[in-house]
């Protein structure tokens, strides 16, 4: 009996000693290692996912025909339309899994300016010398979740505005002070460091997402491999 316990125990420490000499091998091989690296780093940006994409959209969908075929690094302003009401947000876990859908949409534009109670937006077009095209947002509309029945009242002589919320609240406010909220929170500098594909849409976001399909064929067919 003594006998089988003491070959037990030295089959158990000469595994663990064939065990510690393999990883110290390992950490010697600068290629392994190296690959070590990358598999974890590519694993940790699956996982994250969506947290780390620039366009949390549901599988980076967002699309800006306009901006097609962009190289890296390029960037410009958009200008950042909410849809009220405001949805509560999602988990982070949620989030990370599978996306949201944002509760606003984006405007490239190349310019801009104020009128009375209006900004007014120079489309992006790939041809500025060639085409105009402009568009004119309620600045209140763009802050606040106002009643559309309700008329807007622009007081040019105090430079103010006042308007009804659909809670029924009525609200007055200097236009300057509006004007800089909208400049500070609905005009986005956006910037695509993998540029763009045919459809506009944000290169490394999809790269990102592509990676968890990388992955998971990569274990399904090791899987396969060890059972066969």
């Amino acid at each position: 009996m003594e006998g089988k316990d003491n070959k037990s125990l030295e089959d158990t420490n000469s595994f663990a000693l064939s065990s510690i000499a393999s990883w110290r091998k390992f950490l010697k091989d600068h290629l392994a290692m190296g690959g070590l690296i990358i598999i974890t780093f590519s694993v940790l940006i699956a996982l994250l996912g969506y947290q780390i994409c620039p366009d949390k959209y549901t599988y980076a969908n967002s699309q800006f025909l306009e901006l097609a075929g962009k190289k890296p690094g390029f960037y410009l302003d958009v200008l950042k339309v909410t849809y009220f009401p405001v949805k509560d947000k999602k988990s982070f876990f949620s989030v990370m899994f599978n996306g949201e859908k944002p509760g606003f949409y984006e405007i490239p534009f190349l310019s801009y300016f104020f009128e009375e109670d209006k900004i007014i937006i120079r489309e992006y077009t790939d041809y500025p010398d060639k085409e105009e095209y402009y568009q004119k947002f309620s600045i209140p509309a763009l802050l606040y979740d106002i009643n559309p029945l309700i008329s807007i009242d622009f007081i040019a002589k105090v430079d103010s505005v006042s308007f009804s919320l659909y809670s029924g609240e009525k609200v007055s406010l200097s236009m300057p002070v509006l004007r800089k909220r909208i400049e500070r929170e609905t005009i986005i500098k956006k910037r695509f460091i993998l540029g763009t594909d045919r459809f506009g849409r944000d290169l490394l976001s999809r790269m990102i997402l592509g990676a968890r399909i990388s992955l998971l064929v990569g274990f399904i067919a090791v899987s396969i491999s060890l059972l066969i």
